[in-house]
């Protein structure tokens, strides 16, 4: 299961930087299009995996947590 969420992570962080696929310095934007992943949890069951997927909004200066869960 948590061989998932790191595929899932890495799916992510690939199709991030397909997007920019020029040469280019990494710049603070650059920082805050990146998403973050926290507070895995799963079920007892084991059927479940819910965590936490946090973006930044560099124009507002605000921060937006969504709660996910993926299924086995």
């Amino acid at each position: 299961m948590i061989r998932r969420v790191v595929l899932f992570s890495v799916f992510l962080l690939l199709s991030f930087s397909s997007l920019h696929a020029q040469k280019r310095a990494f710049t603070i934007e650059d920082l805050y299009r990146v998403k973050n992943i926290s507070d895995l949890h799963l079920s007892p069951d084991g059927q479940t995996l819910i965590f936490v997927v946090g973006s930044s909004d560099l124009a507002r200066a605000k921060r937006h947590s969504h709660v996910w869960a993926m299924n086995r």
